[in-house]
């Protein structure tokens, strides 16, 4: 599950989108983002070639998506934040 955790966070980091959101956004309003969560999802979804069936349960459970979002979002920010 970490290394499922470490690659959707390296892939939602390397989003310009995400980037720019970051530097000019609260984490309320990034957490709040329509572009997070299709940035998230294209992460899972990235995820999925490498870690398949972890990244169908994250895709298929919403509670489950939801929970790693909560985990992942201020993790992210933080990152891209430091990162500027």
């Amino acid at each position: 599950m970490r290394n499922v955790v470490t690659h959707i966070k390296d892939r939602l980091q390397e989003s310009e989108t995400l980037q720019q959101q970051a530097q000019n956004n609260s984490l309320t309003q990034f957490s709040a983002s329509p572009d997070l969560h299709s940035e998230f999802k294209g992460a899972v979804i990235g995820a999925m070639e490498s870690h398949t069936d972890l990244g169908a349960q994250i895709l298929n459970n919403s509670e489950l998506s939801q929970k790693l979002m909560g985990e992942l979002v201020p993790i992210t920010y933080e990152a891209l934040k430091a990162s500027a």
